[in-house]
């Protein structure tokens, strides 16, 4: 195996690493955080009480019923704009995050480059 081969694997890895991250739970408080200072505190009890754990339940909810998510957010003291806010930022992840029925990403073949990466040390 080339060490080009080699080196697109690592990537791979790290980044799948890095999303599964993202997947476990007790990251909402801190996601929603990141949204806007102040989301985690107040809308985290509330979303965990209805049962979401991870990032993953809270994208799966805004898809199959974001009726409930806003009422959840609506009586945990959101309003309008934080709602919306929180809605652009799932779309955000749910778009930049794979699906778990979506085959992983092919690795390519050494020589089969589309992209570089350029390492800084």
């Amino acid at each position: 195996m080339g060490a080009e081969y080699l080196f697109n694997r690592l990537v791979a890895r790290v980044f799948q690493r890095a999303i599964t991250g993202l997947m476990e739970a007790g990251v909402v408080r801190e996601w929603l955080d990141g949204v806007h200072s102040g989301y985690g505190d107040r809308f985290t009890p509330a979303l965990e009480e209805y049962g979401v754990e991870d990032l993953n339940d809270l994208a799966t909810l805004a898809t199959t019923d974001k009726d409930e998510l806003d009422k959840i957010l609506t009586g945990a003291g959101g309003k309008k704009m934080h709602i919306i806010n929180i809605h652009k930022s799932i779309a955000l992840l749910a778009s930049s995050v794979p699906s778990p029925a979506s085959p992983a990403p092919e690795i390519p073949a050494p020589g089969n480059f589309t992209s570089s990466i350029a390492i800084c040390l």
